[in-house]
């Protein structure tokens, strides 16, 4: 049986029509979810854990009884399947501390890098030799060192596009 799972949220119509289209797409997919029935909230801030879910649900990498081993992640959060998953892909390794941080709010070099493993991974994308020769953002030297070829990665990929003034 067909079933019709078309969604159609109130705050997505000042977005560009791609936009509101792929919103709608991952959401009748069940890859993405709205804040609420009729509200998607496209300006809010995204978590580390929500970020994992709907890539690890895109690959269809999720396994709810993942232990990713992190000292934050407990078996009643309803990330801990996602974190184990995240882990065990390659896409998000946690922070020295053996935390996950799983309800902090990603941050740019972070989500940019998670991206760049699953191109690398998905893709067979390489990073460059030299991340220097995509580097050329005026607030490059703000991009830490271990981000650096992730960054140039995504920005070889097109992912990152650059702002008015090259930041």
């Amino acid at each position: 049986q067909i079933v019709n799972n078309e969604k159609d949220f109130e705050d997505i119509k000042h977005l560009s029509e791609e936009m509101q289209e792929s919103i709608k797409i991952l959401a009748a997919k069940g890859i993405i979810e709205g804040t609420s029935a009729k509200e998607f909230s496209p300006e809010d801030s995204i978590s580390r854990a929500e970020v994992a879910a709907l890539l690890l649900r895109v690959l269809s990498q999720v396994d709810p009884n993942a232990d990713g081993g992190f000292t934050d992640v407990k078996k009643s959060d309803w990330f801990y399947g996602t974190a184990g998953s995240a882990k065990a892909y390659g896409m998000i390794l946690g922070f020295e501390d053996n935390t996950f941080r799983g309800n902090v709010t990603i941050a740019k070099d972070q989500i940019l890098a998670v991206a760049s493993r699953v191109l690398q991974r998905e893709m067979k994308y390489i990073t460059p030799d030299k991340p220097e020769e995509w580097l050329t953002f005026t607030d490059a030297s703000s991009i830490a060192d271990w981000a650096e070829k992730d960054i140039a990665l995504t920005t070889m990929a097109n992912i990152v596009t650059r702002t008015a003034d090259n930041t």
